[in-house]
């Protein structure tokens, strides 16, 4: 396959973003789960606002920016505030960047309601657009490609792989049922010749992870039914050298290749460089810094 051929094939297999959306049923109940029930605790439970704040009492707040960044997660705020009678008009939506003091959403209704959901409201804010705006610093380092993907080392599971595809990136796999990957730990189970030698159903992203060049010999020499070629910790000096014996043995056209473990914004340019054409980086969904973001109320 040509360049254009591979680059449309890995934004293809990567790209689970219409599963992400508010329209998807799937997606929503994820949403309920993880925003719309913590958010109702804390309203059931909140006995200071309950000794303290009229039932009838109105109220509207402001979501305002504290730090510049990649705005993600307002989407799920608005659905989830909707469904307790709260109106949410956004003013920076999802993707947009924002600058210190900008106001991202105006919300009014019930002061109970509003004082109730503030603190599942901002560590969901703070958190997707952490994930987004790191995403987005990593893809305007390296250009379009190779693709930024997520990795499942996630705390809010979809929301957080959402908000890297707001910021630029893609989401991988959402779940084990999403795709075929041979882990490490398969590796050690099973026979070699079994993980090489098996038909994997096609139509979904197939990857067969390797910790060795003798593990990648293995693969190429036995033309395996995969689609991708994951390299788990390698070193820059290991992927450059087995990206260049894939290219010399003429193995590079058969299939795309992953990076992945260890990589950060100072050395993702170094791994984008050596011919992969997907980085995955854990560090965007396992410790993004917060974007901080603040929550002010008035009569």
């Amino acid at each position: 396959m040509n360049i254009t051929q591979r680059q449309q094939q890995a934004r293809t297999l990567y790209n689970r973003a219409a599963a992400l959306q508010l329209t998807e049923r799937w997606y929503r109940t994820q949403v309920r789960h993880l925003v719309l029930e913590p958010m109702m605790i804390d309203i059931d439970h909140d006995s200071t606002t309950h000794r303290l704040i009229n039932h009838h009492q109105l109220a509207k707040g402001y979501i305002i920016s504290k730090a510049p960044g990649v705005v993600a997660g307002l989407a799920e705020i608005k659905w989830a505030t909707q469904q307790l009678g709260i109106s949410c008009t956004v003013k920076i939506g999802d993707g947009k960047y924002c600058k210190p003091g900008n106001v991202l959403a105006k919300l009014t209704g019930s002061a109970r309601i509003l004082l109730g959901v503030e603190r599942t409201m901002l560590n969901t804010l703070q958190r997707l657009s952490g994930i987004a705006t790191s995403t987005h610093r990593i893809v305007q380092k390296i250009g379009p490609y190779p693709l930024v993907a997520a990795t499942r080392k996630t705390i809010l599971g979809p929301l957080d792989k959402r908000a890297v595809v707001t910021g630029g990136g893609y989401s991988h796999r959402l779940g084990l049922a999403d795709g075929i990957l041979v882990k490490d730990n398969h590796w050690a189970l099973v026979d070699a010749t079994i993980i090489v030698k098996k038909h994997w159903p096609k139509g979904r992203l197939r990857i067969i992870e390797i910790a060795s060049r003798r593990q990648l010999h293995t693969i190429c020499t036995n033309n395996a039914d995969i689609d991708v070629i994951l390299f788990d910790n390698f070193s820059q000096k290991q992927l450059h050298a087995a990206m260049t014996w894939l290219k010399q043995q003429r193995y590079y056209q058969g299939y795309l290749f992953e990076a992945s473990g260890g990589i950060t914004f100072d050395n993702c340019l170094a791994y984008a460089r050596s011919g992969v054409d997907v980085i995955s980086v854990g560090s965007l969904t396992h410790s993004a810094p917060a974007l901080d973001v603040s929550f002010e109320i008035v009569p």
